[in-house]
């Protein structure tokens, strides 16, 4: 469903794009679907580790269920935060700063859950398939929470501050 949405999307951008001649419209609309495009990211990403997520959930095992109750609360949280920065879409340059906050924090997080990963694999508690899962959803959730901070800098900031913030380094350590 992700894929077809993003197909018809792209579809009316296009025809769209063909009418515009106003430079300034055009940037808009281009700043919008580049909104769409880091959401529909983020999507995918939500749905890829989605599996994942239930076998974590229905897991006897307690380490197993306790990082999925970290994912969640990580992804509740950033989620929240990553909405009241949407509703305040008409404050602009306002914007900058918090956004560039919540990157910092979404990296931190990686960091954190990631060193998680690595001390429970030291202690021999996960299963060699386990570290891969828990890895891979960190990964798509850093991915994802990322694209979703680009989407709403994308939709709220004017173009000089998001260029400034989605060329902002943000690495996977």
């Amino acid at each position: 469903g992700i894929k077809l949405a993003q197909g018809e999307i792209m579809e009316y951008y296009a025809r769209l794009q063909k009418g515009m001649s106003n430079p300034l419209e055009t940037e808009s609309l281009r700043a919008q679907m580049n909104a769409v495009q880091s959401a529909m990211h983020a999507a995918k990403g939500f749905k890829d580790i989605h599996h994942n997520k239930n076998e974590l959930l229905q897991s006897g095992n307690d380490l197993k269920f306790g990082q999925f109750a970290r994912f969640s609360s990580l992804l509740s949280e950033r989620l929240g935060e990553m909405s009241d920065l949407l509703a305040r879409k008409d404050e602009g340059s306002a914007l900058v700063a918090p956004l560039k906050g919540l990157l910092d924090g979404i990296q931190e997080d990686y960091n954190r859950q990631l060193q998680s990963i690595f001390v429970e694999a030291e202690r021999d508690s996960l299963l060699e398939k386990d570290i891969s899962m828990l890895q891979n959803m960190n990964r798509e959730l850093y991915s994802s929470h990322k694209s979703m901070v680009y989407a709403i800098a994308e939709f709220a900031l004017p173009e000089a501050e998001r260029e400034e913030l989605v060329g902002a380094p943000v690495m996977m350590r």
